[in-house]
């Protein structure tokens, strides 16, 4: 039985309701102000919330944000009843975290179509986010040992043929080795971090104190920075491609190695699925307070299908174009965008280009 906690200082409204949703089936559980009514959001996790906007001690709007920054109730649907007919208020509310509006007087009818259509979106996305994690793990579960064991077998089999024949090779030959190994424990080392980062926006996500102190964050002026990572990149791994650059400056809402990771994975994703002498221009520029960083390759593409089964530790086509890596770059990425509370978009057409969109929030 599914449990809705309706919070009304209308005492006759509150039973009117209450009424309701028990001959619908639900158990309900009211309160008469928005302090009691968190407190018994807190405890009993309630599946839905129904509330008023105006109430004593604490009003709608400060009891959504409560709601909204308890990793408890952060995702409980809630819908605002009030008799406001400001527009503005309104939107107030779902801009804070109301998922939904109906304005006093209402019919039973109309209640309950909204309460269904919640419970039924909230049902779906549950069911596609537990398939998701589940898509995950067994992406993870078959991806992860072949991808360590590869670097692995490298650095083994050329630690080992330097102990055993190390005395009878050339100054050439030991200088060839050496660089395999180095080659060998930086992929390494770049799997495992990108595993870590993986793994820590998972943990931001889920900690709300942590998500607070992320969206607080501010890369200051990182301009200069950025263009010496790129030229950096460009040096190490982009040789052989057409890579040209232009960011403006802004004080940008993310962690400055956040933002180093989405800049290097744009380019290593550009790199990795287009070919030599291929076109790629990365840019930043400041609109409004909106910071749009945008990456475009004249590469192999994506179909639609493949955009829509984006996900991490999914690489497509990778026996035919013999990537490596985990695929976690994107994921990762769309993550960080989801933390910082931006916008992620990508735009593709098979065997033309491939174009990523980020916008951050910025302060100019």
């Amino acid at each position: 039985m599914k449990t809705i906690l309706v919070i009304d200082d209308d005492k006759l409204v509150l039973r009117n309701v209450k009424d309701v949703l028990v001959a619908k089936g639900f158990n309900v559980l009211t309160a008469t102000d928005g302090k009691s009514g968190l407190k018994i959001a807190l405890e009993e996790k309630p599946d839905l919330i129904v509330c008023d906007l105006m109430m004593p001690e604490l009003n709608g709007f400060e009891l959504i944000k409560n709601l909204r920054s308890s990793i408890n109730t952060i995702s409980i649907p809630i819908i605002v009843v009030s008799t406001l007919e400001n527009k503005k208020q309104m939107q107030e509310s779902i801009n804070i975290g109301a998922d939904d509006f109906l304005s006093k007087p209402f019919t039973p009818e109309a209640l309950w179509i909204k309460i269904d259509n919640l419970l039924k979106k909230t049902k779906d996305i549950k069911y596609l986010s537990e398939n998701s994690i589940k898509q995950l793990s067994l992406n993870l579960a078959s991806s992860l040992p072949h991808e360590l064991r590869t670097p692995l077998n490298g650095i083994i089999g050329s630690a080992d043929y330097l102990v055993k024949f190390g005395s009878t090779l050339s100054q050439q030959e030991l200088d060839e080795l050496y660089k395999l190994l180095y080659q060998s424990a930086n992929r390494l080392n770049d799997l495992i971090m990108r595993y870590l980062l993986f793994v820590d926006t998972e943990i931001i996500l889920a900690d709300v104190d942590k998500l607070v102190t992320a969206r607080n964050a501010i890369s200051f002026l990182p301009k200069n920075r950025i263009e010496n990572l790129i030229q950096d990149f460009i040096n190490t791994k982009g040789k052989n491609r057409n890579i040209s650059y232009n960011f403006e400056n802004s004080n940008i809402k993310i962690y400055e190695e956040h933002l180093n990771f989405i800049i290097k994975e744009l380019l290593e994703n550009a790199v990795k699925f287009s070919g030599e002498n291929t076109d790629i221009n990365i840019s930043g520029l400041v609109v409004g307070n909106e910071y749009i960083i945008e990456c475009i390759d004249n590469g192999r593409g994506l179909s639609s299908s493949e955009i829509k089964q984006l996900s991490a530790m999914k690489q497509f086509k990778r026996d035919y174009y013999e990537q490596q890596g985990l695929g976690l770059g994107l994921a990762i990425i769309q993550r960080l965008v989801k933390i910082y509370e931006g916008n992620f978009n990508i735009e593709s057409e098979v065997n033309k280009y491939t174009k990523i969109i980020i916008k951050l929030k910025c302060i100019n």
